[in-house]
């Protein structure tokens, strides 16, 4: 019961998420995920035991408990597909577990690495391998399988169980060092194979975001990418990604020799022209700055039906140009900004044109009216001040599902089934 009450409040948060802030919801969803697949937690029994020299296992299970999925960990077994069973005392429940690959990968720092950060930046590695049925790039493209290496110290990484039918691709990612690629594997059924990498140091960018009155702009996002990036769609040419400090100064790592584009980002101002240049293979070099523009705004109010103001809505924006089917998904042309305990809010940083701005925000506390109130205006310009969108009491969508003959569905035929609503 425990475990289902906590479903249930992680999906109404889900959901909550999916109509202010998709990216926080996509965040969500992979803690849970990963919480779910590798932890146990409060309500959801979780057990393991290792086997027995003869191969078999037990385990002790609540009354409660009306089925059991069962997880094979090896070096090389595994299962080939989820094993989801009801619980049957004095059952023996047999596991056909198919023979895998053992692929380890030995991560070396370049000469000129700094001693003093080895560590730290050997934790900094991820090390991830994409398994397809074909070996060549666009079997990797169209990557059936993608497996997170462990790091087990030392810049050893290793993946087990790995299903000998795939073809392997190793990719390392450093924001210290050029990120590496392998070479396609192949192995065999209980084989163990190591594969040796040597990490480049690639060049350094340092410089300062700030805005046009000369203040630092703390947290922009920095990023450099080759200019001519045929490698993205391969799976490479991931570029190198970092934040401004409090003064504003940043530092970018491990860039590959070549032509590259410097650029920034910041929610709120209008991004820099960014900066062509071309960069020698160890170049170290500095004094880079990027300034930010305040661009245009749109400001204004949020009210409830009465005319009270709303404390805490999430108002966000885009632009008018957008399929209408696509007009509730987050994209590089929203923003989303809380308003403040008199309903206030700024949306800074616009290009010159119109967009749409929405609101919403929970029902009122004492309101009977459940789910989320809304309030639209269409075709703002950038620049508007005083805008007032009054939010909406959420209607009320009813139906009924019917057999193909037209009459209704009876409880019994029904089992469990869900109707999902999307709203433009």
């Amino acid at each position: 019961d425990t475990y289902k009450a906590n479903a249930e409040a992680y999906l109404a948060e889900l959901k909550e998420l999916g109509e202010t802030d998709p990216e926080a919801m996509r965040q969500l969803a992979e803690e849970y995920r990963e919480r779910n697949e590798t932890e146990p937690y409060e309500g959801r029994p979780y057990d393991k035991v290792e086997v027995n020299p003869d191969g078999s296992f037990s385990f002790e299970v609540t009354a409660a408990a009306e089925s059991v999925e069962l997880r094979l960990d090896g070096r090389y077994l595994y299962l080939e597909e989820m094993f989801v069973e009801e619980v049957e005392e004095d059952r023996i429940y047999e596991l056909e577990p198919t023979l895998g690959a053992c692929l380890s990968m030995r991560i070396t720092l370049p000469i000129g690495a700094d001693a003093d950060e080895r560590v730290e930046a050997l934790e900094r590695i991820q090390v991830a391998l994409r398994g397809s049925e074909s070996g060549g790039m666009m079997g990797m493209v169209r990557s059936a399988e993608q497996v997170d290496m462990e790091h087990l110290g030392d810049g050893l990484f290793e993946a087990r169980s790995l299903p000998t039918s795939l073809f392997w691709l190793g990719g390392v990612e450093s924001p210290d060092y050029v990120d590496a690629r392998t070479n396609t594997t192949k192995l065999e059924p209980g084989e163990d194979h190591e594969i040796s990498v040597i990490l480049e140091m690639g060049a350094r960018l340092s410089g300062v975001t700030v805005t046009e009155r000369g203040e630092p702009v703390k947290d922009a996002e920095v990023s450099v990418r080759a200019t001519n990036d045929t490698r993205f769609w391969m799976g490479g040419g991931r570029g190198q990604n970092a934040k401004s400090d409090e003064e504003g100064h940043f530092e970018l790592r491990g860039i590959p020799a070549g032509e590259v584009r410097l650029s920034g980002s910041f929610d709120g101002s209008k991004n820099p022209e960014p900066i062509e240049l071309e960069i020698g293979e160890s170049d170290v070099r500095g004094g880079y700055e990027l300034v930010f523009g305040d661009g245009l705004a749109i400001r204004g109010v949020v009210f409830w039906s009465d005319g009270a103001p709303v404390s805490g809505a999430r108002v966000g924006l885009e632009t008018g140009d957008r399929p209408q089917t696509q007009r509730w998904g987050r994209s590089a042309e929203q923003l989303w900004v809380t308003t403040d305990e008199a309903g206030a809010f700024a949306l800074t940083g616009l290009e010159p044109g119109s967009y749409r701005v929405r609101a919403n925000q929970d029902s009122p506390e004492g309101g009977e009216a459940l789910g989320r109130w809304r309030g639209v205006k269409e075709d703002v310009t950038a620049g508007t001040s005083g805008i007032e969108l009054r939010l909406e009491e959420p209607a009320v969508v009813k139906g009924r599902v019917l057999k193909t003959d037209g009459t209704p569905l009876k409880a019994k035929e029904m089992g469990k089934i869900s109707v999902t609503l999307s709203t433009v």
